[in-house]
C-alpha cells in the first residue's frame, strides 16, 4: 500500500505534520512489507489561487494559467492506495493552503479521476477541531471520485509535545489504523453522496449531449452515460443506496436542469 499525505499548514513541523507521521509509523507496523509512504507540503508547492477563468473546465487543465507544482501533487495522488487530507482548523475551516489547492482542483468534481482510491480526512485544533472543516475536505475527495474511509479531529492547543501525543492519540491512531488496514484491503462502496452526484450528473448529459463540451466527452468516453453504467466503476452498491439514490436524482436532476 502507498500512502500520500497532503499536508496543508505553513508550519512544516506543526501540529498537524507531527500528527500525521504517527500515521505513517502506525501504518508501517500495522501493514508491514510492501507499505511506502510520501508526504506532500502544499504550502512548499506555491500553488497560486484559482483565477476562476474556467479554462480547465473548458479546454482541460494543461491551459491552467498557473504553471506551477499543482500537477506534481496530482501525480502524487494518482499513484497513491491511500491519501490522507490534513488541515489545521483556522476560522472554522480548511487553511487557506489547503483551499487553495481544492479550489484549483475544481475541475475533478466535473471530470472525477480517483475511483478505487480511498481518502482519510485528519484535523488538528487549539480547541475544538470542527466537524464543518472534514466536511469541506471530505465532500472534496467525494466529489473527485475518492471512498473516504474515516476522519479523525485532534485538540492540540497552539503546541503539543511529543510526549503529551503519545499519551493522548497513539492509542486513538492504532484503532484508526486497524479501521483503514482493513477497509483499504476491501472492495469500495460508494457513498450515497457520490452516487447520486454520478446519477445527476449522468442524466444532465444524457439528456443534453454536448461534443464541443469537454466534461461531456470526458464521460461519453469512459462509457458512463451507457444505460448500463450504475456507477463510474463496477462495484457492489446496496439495495438501499440504489433506491434512495434513485429518487434523490430523480428529482434533484429536474431542479438542476
Amino acid at each position: 500500500m502507498h500512502l500520500l499525505i497532503l499536508h496543508a499548514s505553513a508550519r512544516t513541523n506543526g501540529n498537524t505534520r507531527r500528527i500525521t507521521d504517527r500515521y505513517i509509523t502506525a501504518l508501517g507496523k500495522e501493514i508491514g512489507s510492501g507499505f511506502t509512504s510520501e508526504t506532500v507540503l502544499v504550502s512548499d508547492a506555491s500553488l497560486g489561487t484559482c483565477k476562476g477563468c474556467r479554462l480547465c473546465f473548458d479546454k482541460g487543465a494543461s491551459y491552467c494559467p498557473h504553471k506551477d507544482n499543482l500537477n506534481r501533487i496530482v501525480n502524487s495522488m494518482q499513484k497513491a492506495d491511500l491519501v490522507i487530507f490534513a488541515s489545521p482548523v483556522y476560522v472554522e475551516d480548511v487553511s487557506g493552503t489547503m483551499k487553495t489547492f481544492l479550489d484549483r482542483c475544481a475541475y475533478f468534481c466535473h471530470r472525477p479521476a480517483f475511483f478505487g482510491k480511498r481518502a482519510f480526512i485528519v484535523t488538528t485544533s487549539g480547541s475544538g477541531s470542527t466537524n464543518h472543516t472534514i466536511r469541506t475536505m471530505k465532500n472534496a475527495a467525494s466529489a473527485w471520485g475518492f471512498s473516504v474511509i474515516g476522519s479523525a479531529k485532534y485538540k492540540t492547543g497552539a503546541w503539543m509535545s511529543d510526549s503529551d501525543m503519545a499519551q493522548s492519540y497513539d492509542d486513538e491512531i492504532a484503532k484508526q489504523v486497524s479501521a483503514i488496514a482493513k477497509k483499504v484491503g476491501k472492495p469500495a462502496v460508494p457513498s450515497l453522496y457520490s452516487l447520486i452526484s454520478f446519477r445527476i450528473i449522468k442524466r444532465i448529459y444524457s439528456k443534453r449531449p454536448d461534443e464541443q463540451n469537454l466534461d461531456y466527452i470526458y464521460w461519453y468516453e469512459r462509457g458512463w452515460l451507457t444505460p448500463s453504467a450504475k456507477y463510474y466503476i463496477p462495484c457492489r452498491i446496496p439495495l438501499y443506496k440504489r433506491l434512495i439514490a434513485g429518487v434523490a436524482s430523480t428529482v434533484l436532476g429536474r431542479v438542476c436542469g
